[in-house]
């Protein structure tokens, strides 16, 4: 089962344009699903976006209580039964702040609590040796999120890339 088959072009449609609309986007994951979400808060700093990653319970439930109108959440677990990130989703949610997951197929209790969902398939064994199968579907959803971000609005974000490129830079320092 491949990703596109699992999300309708409308909810990629909508978090598209929370995404373009976000003054600020956080994303929430512990264990291996912080992997994902540092990623997705790198590609937001190449962006020019205001962005960042929280992966333990105390600093994510700060941010959350610190809620500020524009700011768009992204919480990935792939069981979608994370008792942290469930706990900062309901936290955010009694802000009505626009929520989106990042989840295994079908309902659970972290897509109940979020205004959009958007899901991944892979077939993790019974020990989920670091969720690799699940992290790399889920590396693979955010990076189908961000290309069409910038397909968006092409010319903004790639004077941003070109802004924040760092691969010039030779690491010898003149003086």
């Amino acid at each position: 089962i491949d990703t596109m088959n699992l999300n309708s072009a409308e909810t990629l449609d909508s978090v598209i344009v929370e995404m373009s609309r976000a003054s600020k986007i956080d994303f929430y994951g512990v264990g291996p699903s912080n992997v994902v979400a540092e990623d997705a808060q790198i590609k937001c700093m190449r962006l020019g976006i205001t962005s960042a990653a929280f992966k333990d319970r105390v600093s994510m439930l700060i941010n959350a209580k610190a809620y500020t109108e524009g700011t768009l959440a992204f919480f990935v677990s792939y069981t979608g039964l994370t008792e942290e990130i469930i706990e900062v989703a309901s936290e955010l949610a009694r802000f009505g702040a626009p929520t989106i997951s990042l989840t295994s197929v079908g309902r659970n209790e972290l897509s109940e609590k979020c205004k959009y969902n958007l899901f991944v398939d892979a077939s993790e064994s019974w020990n989920r040796l670091g969720g690799m199968s699940s992290r790399i579907s889920t590396l693979n959803l955010v990076d189908m999120l961000f290309t069409a971000l910038i397909n968006a609005n092409y010319e903004k974000y790639t004077v941003a890339m070109l802004r924040t490129n760092v691969s010039s830079i030779t690491g010898a320092r003149s003086g």
